[in-house]
């Protein structure tokens, strides 16, 4: 079943949302508090877009640094609380030892981590303890917030300054990351590399999951967080935003709306979302960001916006069903007017989104530019606009949210209406049809209210709305979108050897490699192959072996032949190295000509049909056995 076929399900059921629900099952009536037109703050309000500030991608250091909140799936490098570096001179380096403690959300618990990253790669942790490159050198501790916090991150060597048992960060979601200096390997010879974690955030309350809550069933209760779950549903987490954080009977984060929060809205919204694909992801801020503005960056990511006043209420994008129809008789003393079409700069044909793509580092990426073929050519060329949706990690769902920005910019009107008692109920983002003896469009057309005042006097309601095209939601939902390719991140411990060697003096790097030698070799041969076992390679600056891939040479191998293998290895990463072997026992040997060479073993096939032979490895320089500075005999 497509989109527009899921979602015109979930609406068709869907009666006005004209009340907020709250805890009990008591019923507020939306209109309660809107008693004066000053109470009711029109469109000019709640069709702006949220303000842009771009993502975090970098650890936040500061003294007073603004408190995060991480939603549903995303990267987050955290916001630094502590970081010291110790351990007094360990192996020849002063104060080998780091630590650095950092929270990733606060009004925790939050749910968990999918991902450590290191220098944008993905590194496996295990204990805490890293596996790979950074074995040895990097240790990871993790909490998710719970209230109070049963322990402390505590670091992987002990000594560390400013830092003990008091320092629980109770509801902080943190991570706390040990890391270790080594002078022979060079790891973190570029200093500390960008790290942070791919992290599921808060949790929210739903509704929907509520047995309290009109239609509702389940064990959430809007009032005990301990009951909330995880969920990236942006309509669940601008109704949670809304309501506020409470930590203590304090609020700590979110608007102070408490029960003046729509849920009945948030609940029909939500089910919208979970039909669209739609999810939030990324991480706001306070106090650096207003409130509001973090609202509405949230609502964005579902194609919503919140509507203010005594009652917090939200309107979002998805195909409706006409609940009522405004005719002349009820028309009352009022505003009554028709723009044909909204201004040529608001009618815009194309637009690029820009979203936060994980593929990209996390960063804020444009994607290919979406249009309306047919706009354009009524328009006689392209009109576009950038369309930046922070809380987006999904370009099909970029690609939907700005064609729906486009087509709403098209709509006919705005219509201002005033109507008489009989239709105070309906409010922002409920449809209405606007019957052809209103006079107001030459034939009857659906229109979604976008602002409402009511005059307390007369109970007249003074509506504006948009004009509503059913056929642009066929044309939105499923839509594609495309985007450039995701940059490769180098290997880890790549900056930290191309850093050290370029440090070192001339000629350092190749007499590591002269004098290093293979462990475990073992090198067999028959009279048209050569086979080499798995091994590891020593190194006088490495205190951890480093391991090299055995392979079987069958191509150009004569019987009964002297060969000398060898490999080249600048960056003595080991591994699937590519095998050589020639005649030549210079060629094979580390020189200034080959300084990247690794010598390997000599060997000599068998004879033709001979039951196969055995070679020699590399040995330490006073290993004994075979001398790689000296010929074997051929005879």
């Amino acid at each position: 079943m497509s989109k527009v076929f899921r979602a015109v399900g979930v609406v068709a059921g869907v009666v006005s949302s004209v009340a907020a629900f709250v805890p009990g099952g008591q019923l507020v009536a939306a209109i309660a508090g809107a008693v004066s037109v000053a109470a009711s703050i029109g469109a000019q309000l709640t069709v702006k877009k949220p303000r842009v500030t771009g993502a975090i991608n970098n650890r936040m250091i500061g003294g007073s640094n603004p408190m995060p909140y991480l939603m549903g799936l995303a990267f987050s490098a955290g916001a630094q609380v502590v970081d010291e570096g110790y351990g007094g001179r360990v192996d020849k380096v002063d104060n080998p030892y780091s630590f650095t403690g950092v929270v990733h959300s606060c009004c925790g618990p939050c749910d968990g981590i999918d991902s450590y990253l290191v220098d944008w790669n993905t590194v496996s942790i295990s204990g805490g303890a890293a596996s790979g490159y950074y074995a040895g050198f990097l240790f990871v501790g993790s909490q998710l917030g719970q209230r109070p916090e049963p322990g402390v991150l505590t670091p992987q060597w002990g000594g560390c300054p400013n830092w003990g048992s008091a320092y629980k960060l109770s509801s902080m979601f943190a991570t706390g990351w040990s890391m270790k200096f080594d002078k022979k390997g060079k790891v973190y010879a570029g200093g500390q590399p960008p790290f942070g974690i791919v992290g599921r955030g808060v949790r929210v309350y739903d509704p929907r999951l509520d047995s309290t809550f009109p239609g509702g069933s389940g064990p959430q209760r809007v009032t005990d967080e301990s009951t909330w779950a995880y969920s990236r549903n942006p309509a669940l987490h601008a109704g949670t935003y809304a309501y506020g954080r409470w930590v203590n009977g304090k609020l700590v984060f979110g608007i102070d709306q408490g029960d003046a929060v729509d849920f009945g809205a948030v609940a029909a919204w939500a089910n919208v979302c979970d039909a669209n694909g739609w999810t939030v992801n990324g991480t706001i801020y306070e106090p650096v960001e207003s409130r509001w503005n973090n609202l509405k960056k949230i609502c964005q990511a579902g194609g919503g916006e919140p509507i203010p006043g005594p009652v917090i209420g939200f309107s979002w994008r998805a195909p409706r069903v006409a609940l009522d129809t405004i005719r002349a008789a009820d028309l009352a003393p009022g505003p009554l007017g028709t723009t044909a079409m909204q201004g040529w700069a608001t009618r815009i044909n194309t637009m690029r989104p820009k979203f936060r793509s994980p593929a990209h580092q996390w960063s804020d990426t444009p994607a290919d530019a979406v249009k309306v073929a047919a706009f354009v050519t009524a328009d006689g060329e392209e009109k576009s606009e950038e369309n930046v949706l922070e809380l987006v990690t999904d370009v099909d769902q970029g690609a939907e949210l700005t064609l729906y920005e486009i087509y709403e910019r098209r709509e006919a009107g705005p219509f201002t209406v005033t109507v008489g008692p009989r239709l105070q109920a309906y409010g922002v983002g409920d449809s209405l049809t606007i019957a052809e003896d209103c006079e107001l469009w030459p034939v009857e057309i659906v229109g979604t209210v976008k602002s409402r005042s009511i005059d307390p006097a007369t109970g007249y309601s003074t509506l504006e709305l948009i004009g509503e095209t059913p056929s642009k939601h066929a044309a939105v939902l499923g839509a594609t979108g495309g985007v450039s390719d995701a940059p490769t991140p180098p290997a880890p411990g790549t900056s930290d050897g191309v850093l050290g060697n370029n440090s070192d003096p001339f000629g350092y790097v190749s007499n590591l490699i002269g004098t290093s030698y293979a462990v475990g070799l073992t090198v067999t041969a028959t009279d048209s192959s050569i086979t080499i076992s798995d091994h590891d390679r020593s190194y006088s600056d490495r205190e951890a072996l480093t391991p090299v891939d055995g392979v079987v040479i069958s191509s150009g191998i004569d019987p009964a032949t002297n060969y000398y293998g060898y490999y080249d290895d600048g960056d003595r990463l080991g591994g699937a190295v590519s095998w050589q072997v020639t005649e030549d026992y210079f060629e094979a040997q580390n020189s200034v000509t080959h300084p990247d060479r690794h010598f390997g073993f000599y060997i000599t096939t068998d004879v033709v049909g001979g039951s196969g032979s055995s070679g020699g490895g590399s040995l330490p320089p006073a290993g004994g056995g075979y001398n790689p500075y000296r010929p074997v005999d051929d005879s």
